[in-house]
């Protein structure tokens, strides 16, 4: 099950042009795994640019979708 949220995060380090680590409010994660990666269109006819999204597990125990464009990043969904 997943929880929809779209908030924004802090990245506060790079692997590979990715976030690595970033904090959610006060907690801090660390990306322990890339589960998997991908493209999404945005609204184009709104102006909107494609996102690059990742699936991430981190050291939390906890599995996250994160969305972003160069250095604006935001996590999506939250698994359960």
């Amino acid at each position: 099950m997943t929880r929809l949220v779209r908030r924004s995060i802090v990245v506060e380090n790079w692997h590979n042009n990715l976030p690595f680590s970033f904090w959610d409010g006060d907690v801090l994660h660390q990306v322990d795994t890339y589960i998997d990666s991908w493209q999404e269109m945005g609204n184009w006819w709104d102006g909107e640019r494609n996102r690059k999204m990742l699936r991430v597990y981190t050291n939390r125990h906890q599995v996250f979708d994160l969305e972003g464009s160069e250095n604006n990043w935001g996590i999506y969904k939250i698994w359960d």
